[in-house]
């Protein structure tokens, strides 16, 4: 092998040596390409100079992982803080909303109310943000509200200016039982000229429960609660009496009244009537907006179909039209929509075809209940058919559909 391998060298170099400097000139230049292989050119040099900042990133990526792993604390309390801020935000915001709303709105209360009822009242409105004032009203136990602005003109201030007066049902009890209930709510409203009064009745549902027990235990040879001894000295009415009595006051004075059994009932019922007086500005101004219109043009319950300017939601607003006639469900309406798929279209095809096939235009269409191998069909009808048509071709507005 090694002859061959020297043959072989001498042909390449094509230099005549014998064996021996063969020999000696193959250590040389192995020892020549060990030392030149061994020695550490400038990659290498640079390679391991990186070697240890890499090692550090590498032990710092490790131990930033490691920590994070092991404090699950931390992401905690990262977490906490995120909620924290947000439920800040929204505690602004709603303060924010909340004072924008009743900013204009202050609630005025008789002295004599906070002293039979105590302060919840006050505390309520402090809740809410409610600005109000305490001084003598013209009534013991009025409250009334005031707005600041110039968006109400002078019909506005009459529908806006709402009273409550509170009567206790001592009071309620004596003038019902001398019959100068009515006459004394005439008299106040002679006095607070161009308001609406609304009566808050306290405690009449305990009174009656406690006169329907008395009754009952009287029977039974039972003693009566020791609570009630308020109610056994005062005077004794019915209900009939009682509700006689504010129908006349409904009739003749358009007074409206409220039940109320306990102070967190009061204070709830002059909560939301603010909530109304605040809100009545807005409302005042999109009814003259819309005062000219015949026909609805506002989304103002669950029943509204809203349309965009693309025309989404024409099919189920044709679809909610039908389904106000009577005896029509979805699938009835869906059946018809299959068909026609807009009024319109109906209306022109109408419009095309004589009385009687138009009466009978639609009542062959059928309607398929379920899905699948139970589906079950049934036709509109002959009756429906002529409802739909008398809707869409009557002229006289009294017609009966």
């Amino acid at each position: 092998m090694e002859e061959n391998s020297d043959d072989d060298l001498n042909c390449n170099l094509g230099i005549n040596i014998n064996l021996s400097q063969q020999r000696q000139l193959l250590e040389s230049l192995k020892n020549k390409y060990k030392v030149e292989t061994n020695k550490p050119t400038s990659t290498n040099r640079r390679a391991k100079k990186s070697q240890p900042s890499a090692l550090l990133n590498s032990v710092s990526i490790s131990q930033s992982s490691s920590s994070s792993s092991s404090n699950p604390t931390s992401q905690q309390s990262i977490e906490s803080i995120k909620a924290n801020s947000n439920n800040k935000k929204s505690t602004k915001a709603s303060t924010k909303t909340k004072a924008s709303l009743y900013e204009n709105v202050t609630v005025i209360i008789d002295f004599k109310l906070l002293e039979n009822y105590g302060e919840q009242i006050l505390n309520e409105l402090d809740t809410l943000e409610i600005k109000y004032e305490l001084k003598n009203q013209v009534y013991s136990n009025l409250v009334t509200w005031h707005c600041k602005g110039d968006e109400l003109d002078d019909e506005s201030h009459r529908e806006f200016e709402t009273v409550l007066f509170i009567l206790s049902w001592k009071d309620v009890v004596d003038y019902v039982n001398s019959s100068s209930f009515v006459q004394y709510i005439s008299s106040l409203s002679e006095v607070l000229t161009g308001k609406r009064i609304t009566l808050g009745l306290c405690g009449l549902g305990n009174y009656f429960k406690y006169w329907k027990t008395y009754k009952q235990s009287s029977k039974q040879g039972k003693n009566t609660d020791k609570n009630g001894l308020d109610y056994k000295s005062s005077v004794k009415i019915s209900r009939h009496q009682l509700e006689y009595a504010l129908t006349e006051l409904e009739l003749k004075h358009s007074c409206c009244h409220r039940f109320l059994e306990s102070t967190q009932d009061l204070s709830q019922v002059i909560c939301q009537y603010t909530k109304a007086v605040a809100q009545l500005p807005e409302k005042l101004q999109k009814n003259k907006r819309y005062k000219n219109i015949d026909f609805c043009l506002v989304k103002d319950n669950k029943d509204c179909v809203l349309i965009d300017k693309n025309g989404n939601g024409s099919r189920r607003l044709w679809q909610q039209q039908l389904t106000t006639f009577d005896l029509v469900r979805l699938e009835t309406a869906e059946a018809i929509i299959s068909k026609y798929p807009t009024p319109t279209h109906l209306f022109e095809v109408y419009k095309r075809c004589s009385k009687t096939d138009g009466l009978k235009l639609l009542e062959d269409i059928q309607i398929r209940r379920a899905a699948g191998p139970l589906t079950t069909s049934r036709r509109i009808g002959p009756e429906l058919s002529n409802k739909i048509y008398n809707f869409f071709n009557a002229t006289d507005g009294n017609t009966l559909i």
